[in-house]
């Protein structure tokens, strides 16, 4: 048990570093090629925070561990929303851009909706709720299109302009790109030692794969989401903050998902479908509260609200078992 937690830790720290690199690297090289900053915003922050769970989503695709890889999915878009955003709102309250509030939250409310669909949808024809390959390339395609709508805005909208205020474009382009290699190494070991020992854990406390994946392996996978929105937060940058925490959320269920679920069908179980409802009624609420805030600044009231909702999550799950 203590070995696979030493192990487990380890995993944790080679994501989160991993991440990091990945970041900076990626950034670099962005700035330096003249990419737009909000791409680098949109895609490089949010994205780019999201693969530790697509390290993790591929490790258990591969492994056959798929409780483990949509658990983890599902339960970081949760934290997202409700841990990430709820420390975030404590720091500072964040106005949500139009751009955001029209298009991304509900892309991501929709998210939520349509892997729901498509996992009732086999009940039709007599088999198991659960995610095909067909789906998986359907999520993929969905992903392609949010990109070059991303795309589309970021001509005629510059946002994130002072996105290397938070992390510097002071690498060389060969630095860089042993950063992204290193990154990339880092987080392939990372998800690697995470998954495996994750597993074994849940196995000696007798616990199911789900229930970790909800918690412990979410919340692990989610720290590079948390760390780039508060430091955010802290330098005033909310519209980076939000963007990282929305455009994470549609990329682990479209990207992340969808590839995992390429790899490997994916049985959608009762109490999945259950925390399905749940990520998607926090879109909702999410939606709700920015559209009736005052020119939808979210005070930091509300992030105290998150923070308890997530809690009482956490306990809901743990009694589910």
């Amino acid at each position: 048990m203590i070995l696979s937690i030493l192990w487990l830790t380890l995993g944790f720290f080679l994501l989160i570093k991993g991440a990091a690199y990945l970041i900076e690297g990626s950034s670099s090289i962005a700035e330096r090629l003249n990419i737009p900053h909000s791409i680098i915003g949109l895609t490089v922050v949010a994205f780019g925070t999201s693969i530790p769970e697509l390290a993790i989503g591929v490790s258990s695709a591969l492994k056959g561990n798929t409780d483990i890889a949509i658990a983890n999915i599902i339960g970081s878009n949760i934290s997202n929303i409700l841990l990430i955003l709820g420390a975030s709102l404590l720091i500072s309250k964040i106005k949500i851009d139009k751009d955001i509030l029209k298009e991304q939250i509900p892309f991501s409310i929709f998210a939520g909706i349509l892997i729901a669909i498509l996992g009732l949808s086999k009940l039709i024809t007599g088999g198991p709720m659960s995610l095909s390959l067909i789906d998986g390339v359907v999520l993929l395609i969905l992903l392609f299109v949010f990109l070059h709508r991303a795309y589309q805005k970021s001509k005629a909208h510059k946002d994130y302009k002072d996105f290397d205020k938070i992390y510097p474009a002071n690498f060389k382009m060969t630095a860089s790109v042993f950063l992204i290699i290193g990154g990339l190494i880092g987080l392939t070991i990372g998800g690697k030692l995470v998954v495996e020992n994750a597993v074994a854990i849940a196995t000696l406390l007798g616990l199911s794969e789900t229930l970790i994946g909800l918690t412990i392996v979410a919340v692990g996978t989610s720290l590079p989401e948390l760390f780039t929105s508060i430091v955010a937060s802290l330098k005033k940058k909310t519209d980076l903050a939000i963007g990282n925490i929305i455009g994470s959320n549609i990329f682990n269920i479209f990207g992340i998902l969808g590839v995992s679920t390429a790899i490997r069908p994916i049985v959608l179980k009762p109490e999945i479908m259950q925390d399905i409802g749940i990520m998607t009624a926090v879109g909702l609420f999410t939606l709700l509260v920015a559209m009736k805030a005052k020119n939808h600044i979210v005070a930091r009231k509300t992030g105290i609200i998150f923070l308890v909702s997530y809690v009482s999550y956490v306990v809901f799950i743990a009694f589910r078992g």
